[in-house]
């Protein structure tokens, strides 16, 4: 797990940046993680199986005995101490999203 560095008390200006060649990928659950320090978000893409017309019941039975594959696609890590901001911020669109 990668070491808080402690930032300065002075304000900085953040320019940010997306690569251009960065993936988005559809996230569709998340794991939270108390590592200590930092609250580690883990997000994962579910894989879905290709099913048709002429897929088996006996089929379709094992794919929901067995489970679907979800594949991390990100993780994310947030200094405890900034967390609770965190949530402030997705609560916010949250609430609107239910508009």
């Amino acid at each position: 797990m990668p070491k808080i560095q402690e930032m300065p008390s002075e304000q900085y200006k953040v320019n940010l940046r997306v690569p251009l060649d960065m993936h988005s990928k559809l996230a569709h659950h998340i794991n939270v993680t108390d590592t200590g320090d930092l609250i580690q978000l883990s997000f994962f893409e579910v894989i879905f199986p290709i099913l048709s017309d002429v897929t088996t019941e006996a089929e379709k039975e094992a794919i929901k005995s067995s489970g679907l594959v979800a594949t991390c696609v990100s993780k994310v890590n947030i200094p405890k101490e900034k967390f609770s901001e965190f949530v402030k911020l997705l609560s916010r669109f949250e609430k609107r999203s239910q508009k």
